[in-house]
Formats: C-alpha cells, sequence, structure tokens
C-alpha cells in the first residue's frame, strides 16, 4: 500500500489513469496539492471519501480555521497562514485477504492549535478495530496531543525515532496501526522532497 501527501495535479491523474480502481486521489490545500492512496494488487476497496478537516472539500478553510489564523497574525506568530490552507483525510475501508482494515491518510497543519483539533476529528474517522493511520503529522512523539490520540485510538507508531524530516530533524511522518498488526520491516529512504520515504512492512 503506498500513501502520499502533497502529490501536484498532474501526478495524482497519472497515478489514478495507470492504477484505475486501485488508486484513490483527494485534493487538497485549494486543490493544487493532493493526498493519493494506493492498494496493493491483492487488495480492493470496499468504501473510500474524503474527509474535510479544517476546511471544504480541500479547497476554502473552515470559519474557525480562519479565526485561528486571525489570532496568531495578531499575535505576530509566523504559522498564521496555515489556517488559511485546507486539510483533509482520505478515509478507506479496503479488504485484504479476506480481512477488513480502516486506512485514514492526512497530512495536518504545522501550527499546534490547528493540529490539535484535527486531532480530534481523526478519532471519530477509525471506526474498525483493524486500522492503519498514515502520514505528515507535524509533530512528534514527545508532544502531548499526539501521544493523547495514539492513546486513545489503541495506535502504535511503526519504527525507530530516526528523523523523517531533513530540515527540522524531527520524526514527524508516521504509519500508524492497530488491530493485530505486527512489524517486520522498518526503513527510511531519500526522496527529492524534504522528507524521506517511510517503507513499512506490516503483517497479521
Amino acid at each position: 500500500m503506498v500513501c502520499l501527501q502533497e502529490v501536484k495535479p498532474t501526478r495524482a491523474l497519472g497515478i489514478k489513469r495507470n492504477l484505475g480502481p486501485r488508486a484513490f486521489v483527494s485534493a487538497a490545500k485549494y486543490g493544487l496539492l493532493y493526498l493519493a492512496l494506493v492498494l496493493p494488487e491483492n487488495a480492493r476497496f470496499l468504501e473510500h471519501r474524503m474527509a474535510s478537516l479544517n476546511g471544504y472539500g480541500g479547497f476554502l478553510p473552515r470559519p474557525w480555521s480562519l479565526r485561528r489564523s486571525y489570532e496568531l497574525h495578531k499575535a505576530g506568530r509566523p504559522t498564521w497562514r496555515d489556517g488559511f490552507e485546507p486539510r483533509v483525510a482520505q478515509v478507506a475501508r479496503m479488504l485484504w485477504e479476506g480481512r477488513e482494515i480502516r486506512v485514514v491518510n492526512t497530512h495536518l497543519p504545522l501550527e499546534f492549535g490547528l493540529r490539535n483539533r484535527c486531532l480530534d476529528l481523526l478519532s471519530s474517522l477509525l471506526d474498525l478495530e483493524s486500522a492503519i493511520a498514515t502520514g505528515d503529522f507535524n509533530t512528534t512523539t514527545q508532544n502531548l496531543f499526539l501521544n493523547d490520540f495514539l492513546l486513545r485510538n489503541g495506535l502504535r507508531p511503526a519504527g525507530t525515532e530516526e528523523p523523517t524530516h531533513y530540515y527540522s530533524g524531527r520524526r514527524i511522518d508516521f504509519v500508524l496501526h492497530r488491530g493485530g498488526f505486527h512489524e517486520v520491516g522498518y526503513e527510511l529512504t531519500k526522496s527529492l522532497s524534504d522528507h524521506r520515504v517511510v517503507r513499512v512492512e506490516l503483517e497479521v
């Protein structure tokens, strides 16, 4: 399974065109960048949808997100632009080897107030026992709110604390899982972006 964030429109359309029913692409950040979720060959979607977090359909921010930006701007905080960026989550139910699995792929805001509210919304999307959540969470496991999200939802992060983001030197990209999965492989590899590619092998 492949989960991508900040995919350019031409690349997103190419993924959908080449992989057909195995691929699910969703507009995010004004429809200029996309999320992409690709299933392995032996899996199929039972359902999939896009869930808005702090925006409407990935194109317009919600009023509470705009208010947060205004408050941050008045306080002179550089993260005030985050509230103008509508974020979404891809929510899918896939069938793999007779097992139903909930998959959530997302990219959360950097600003902690917006990010924490989006984490609360993500919790409501994880409604199956077997679940995998992936994406750029823009914070680390040392963060109290992310830790609370993990504990509340029974999720375990795969891998080590090795940094996934080149510039910040932090581990902010995660594959989270619950429901009988066992981690048998973890690897970070270089990419053309400012994030490393996170490769995880899970078995049931």
